[in-house]
This record gives structure tokens, C-alpha cells and sequence, in this order.
């Protein structure tokens, strides 16, 4: 991979913001803008210093997927290893991570922001998966996140006959948290992390572990998982100054 990555980063105030920086090309991806991607999230899933992370991309423009020009000529080899683990390490990083879509959000682009914990998108978003029309396997999990949430005959659409989901359609459908004015995502992102950035890390961290684990589980076994997790978390420091705090103000006229 010779070409430089397109991505930016920064950390303010807990929260980490990447950012994919190739808007003339709608943010396409190579495979070094997905490794640059995934080494991030690695890296601020193990930077105490972070407590909250958001993806987006720049010009108007969350992502168009796959950079499909650039592997004209080279095999799916070179990018999918490298997408399917960015996606892998974004749905698995223990830390709250947050999508800020404007504009495009197509193809492996879709399953990184699907990877998420929470979607923001700008009014004019769009959330499309066009593989098969275009002699495309559908990958980076796209399928299997869509079929999780929507089921099968809506991810068969959606993959089969190029369906695309505007904002308020894909909110509708829950694969979307807020949808805000044209141009407003990252800043409700930020919002949004920064208020996760004030709760205790470990709680939410927790919190995340139980929300991913409860799909396709009984109820008798998340009951027994959450007895688990009750120790663990109030060991932290942070947890129990937060919860003596609030028991503290209890009586005050709050």
C-alpha cells in the first residue's frame, strides 16, 4: 500500500474525532485509509485518555465505500482483509463510537457506520448498498447488519434491487439515532460524546457490553450477566465517587 491515508484525528476534551479526508472522491476508501481507520480505534480503545470516538468524513460527505478505481486491476484481496478487520475493530472496540454521516453513506462504508454504537446523520444523508447490480459480493458485513435489524426479505431489497434509505427512512427503521439539519451531524455527535465522556468510563463501557450481548440471548442468561458485570463495575474509582455524589444530593430538591 503506497498511497498516504486520507484520514485526520483528533482528541479533545476525551473525545477522539476520525475523519476521512478524500472529499473530491466522496471519501472512497483504500486499503490504507481503512488500516489507518482501524489502527485509530485500536489505539483509542486502549488510550485511557479517550472516553468517547466519532467517524466521519469531510466535505459534505460521510463515505462512498469502496474506493473502486483504485482497485481496478488488483484483486479483493488487497481490500477486504484490511475493511473486514476496520469493521471488526469498530463494532468490538470497548469504548462508545459514534458515526457522523452527511451526504453518502454506501457500500463497506455502510458496515463501518453500522459497526457503530449510535448514527447521526445530517437530513441529506443517504444509506445505500449497490454490490450486486454492480457484480459485487456484499461485504464487510453489510448483510449480516442489516439482516440483524431489518430481517431478511427488507436486507434482500435493500441488497438485490440497489434500495437506498434516506435519513429519515433509515431512522424510521432504526438504523439511525438523530437525524439533525444539513451540516449539523458531527456537531450533534460531539454533543452526544460528550455526554457519554462525563458518565463513568466503565459504566459505559458495561452498559455497551450488555446492549451488544442481549441480541439472540434469554432473558434468564443477560439477568445472569448483568449480576456479573455489578462487581466489576463498582470496583472502579470513577463509579463509586459518581455514586456517592448522586446518593449525596439525594434529599436535596433534586
Amino acid at each position: 500500500m503506497t498511497d498516504e491515508p486520507a484520514v485526520d484525528f483528533e482528541l479533545a476534551g476525551g473525545i477522539a474525532v476520525i475523519s476521512l479526508t478524500r472529499p473530491e472522491k466522496r471519501n472512497a476508501m483504500r486499503p490504507a485509509d481503512c488500516q489507518r481507520i482501524g489502527d485509530l480505534v485500536r489505539q483509542c480503545d486502549q488510550d485511557p485518555a479517550v472516553r468517547a470516538i466519532i467517524l466521519t468524513g469531510a466535505g459534505g460527505y460521510f463515505s462512498a465505500g469502496a474506493d473502486l478505481r483504485w482497485n481496478a486491476g488488483r484483486t479483493e484481496a488487497t481490500l477486504l482483509p484490511v475493511m473486514h478487520r476496520t469493521v471488526i475493530d469498530t463494532y468490538r472496540c470497548a469504548k462508545p463510537v459514534l458515526a457522523a454521516v452527511e451526504g453518502c453513506c454506501v457500500g463497506a462504508a455502510w458496515a463501518v457506520a453500522l459497526a457503530c454504537d449510535v448514527v447521526v446523520a445530517g437530513a441529506g444523508a443517504y444509506f445505500e448498498p449497490p454490490f450486486v447490480s454492480r457484480g459485487l459480493v456484499p461485504d464487510a458485513g453489510v448483510a449480516w447488519f442489516l439482516e440483524q435489524r431489518l430481517g431478511r426479505y427488507q436486507t434482500a431489497r435493500l441488497l438485490w434491487f440497489d434500495g437506498r434509505l434516506e435519513a429519515g427512512q433509515a431512522a424510521a427503521h432504526g438504523l439511525v439515532s438523530d437525524v439533525t439539519e444539513n451540516g449539523a451531524a458531527l456537531a450533534r455527535a460531539r454533543e452526544l460524546a460528550t455526554q457519554l465522556a462525563a458518565s463513568p468510563a466503565r459504566t459505559v463501557a458495561v452498559s455497551k457490553v450488555i446492549l451488544r450481548n442481549g441480541t439472540g440471548t434469554s432473558l434468564e442468561s443477560v439477568l445472569d450477566a448483568e449480576f456479573g458485570h455489578l462487581a466489576y463495575n463498582k470496583a472502579a474509582e470513577e463509579v463509586s465517587e459518581r455514586r456517592e455524589d448522586f446518593v449525596a444530593r439525594l434529599g436535596r430538591g433534586r
